[in-house]
């Protein structure tokens, strides 16, 4: 793993600014990302999900839900 990889720093610096934009509480930082999803929500993808059924071959697809 490269320590010093400026994608990740980017990412790291955006979640703390995110954090403590809500004050580092996280109920108000999962309030805020629901909040981000809601206004996205045409934009998630659907991705496939196996259910485990007694023949084994069900494939149902669902929202992928973060947070």
């Amino acid at each position: 793993m490269i320590q010093d990889d400026p994608t990740i720093a980017r990412i790291r610096e955006a979640r703390r600014q995110i954090s403590e934009m809500c004050d580092n509480d996280p109920d108000k930082l999962v309030a805020f990302y629901r909040e981000v999803q809601k206004q996205y929500q045409s934009q998630i993808v659907k991705a496939p999900s196996i259910h485990k059924v007694a023949d084994d071959e069900t494939l149902d697809e669902e929202f992928v839900e973060v947070g």
